[in-house]
């Protein structure tokens, strides 16, 4: 099984081309499906049946993961399963007809204003780790990147004279505008920080940890969890959270859906339709704060 497994990472690496991280996930998921076989008696991956995959993901369901996460997961089972089929480990694919599950749920979280404004003004700029984290939280707010995409940015993809910066790979790469309170802050952390970091091998990415490497995914999310809390920001906060919010934040201000989708990278009318509902939900949210008679006092 571990044979499959170096040959099944090497295809999503080499001939695939995936990114580290996904490949990451993707691994992630093949394990934690092994895990529960395991549970139910079946040491290997290849003797799992549709059946059993069924169960596991009924599984996850009553675990209360996110349908995004057993969707990547169904989509992990499909991939993983494909490849033992045509590399001749398995005759039959057992995840044919495998479904992914309906997105019912997708009450997606958006940060008011006033939360946005405390998280950006939290990170105190006197010292590296201050500026780059203002930096950090102006650059996904006033942009709608990914994390990854965040923290895999390069100083040749900053123009800050003329206020963009370029992201993303292959057909998604794209040019995003900055705002000037962006360009103000990354200015400052490459200034009074970056540039006056010793490393002994200078990294090519804009935004790097104290020991001089480029930050990691884990590592963002400790630092947006450690600001949320020193901010007393009450509601969940994710990478991702900020990246609606972002979306609807211009849809609010008069930028239409597929202006905001180009500079999402995503195009698809699935994202289409969701940036819609969470437009129409908060506006109806604002609506009933805002208004005096909106609700029974």
């Amino acid at each position: 099984m571990a044979k499959l497994l170096t040959k099944y990472i090497k295809y999503l690496s080499e001939e695939k081309k995936l990114s580290k991280n996904t490949v990451d996930s993707y691994i992630r998921d093949i394990n934690q499906l092994s895990d529960y076989l395991g549970t139910v008696g079946i040491n290997d991956l290849c003797d799992a049946t549709k059946a059993v995959l069924i169960t596991y993901v009924i599984h996850m369901k009553r675990a209360n993961k996110a349908v995004s996460s057993i969707t990547r997961g169904v989509v992990s089972m499909h991939s993983f399963y494909n490849f033992a089929l045509i590399s001749g480990y398995i005759e039959n694919d057992p995840t044919i007809g495998l479904e992914v599950p309906e997105n019912e749920e997708h009450t997606v979280s958006i940060m008011t204003q006033e939360e946005i404004k405390l998280l950006l003004d939290c990170p105190q700029t006197v010292d590296f780790k201050g500026y780059r984290d203002k930096a950090m939280f102006e650059l996904l707010y006033a942009t709608g990147i990914k994390v990854s995409e965040l923290i895999s940015l390069r100083f040749d993809e900053v123009d800050l004279k003329n206020e963009f910066i370029v992201c993303g790979k292959g057909s998604k790469r794209r040019a995003v505008p900055l705002g000037t309170m962006a360009v103000f802050a990354v200015s400052r952390y490459i200034e009074n920080a970056r540039n006056k970091q010793l490393v002994a091998s200078q990294a090519p990415e804009l935004f790097l940890n104290l020991n001089g490497q480029p930050l990691t995914r884990q590592g963002f999310w400790k630092i947006l969890k450690t600001y949320k809390e020193k901010a007393n920001i009450k509601s969940d906060i994710t990478p991702h959270t900020v990246r609606h919010t972002f979306a609807v934040h211009m849809l609010e201000n008069g930028t239409s859906i597929k202006d905001v989708q180009t500079m999402l990278g995503n195009n698809s009318q699935a994202t289409s339709a969701l940036y819609k509902k969470m437009l129409e939900m908060h506006i109806n949210e604002v609506y009933k704060q805002a208004h005096p008679r909106a609700k029974i006092k």
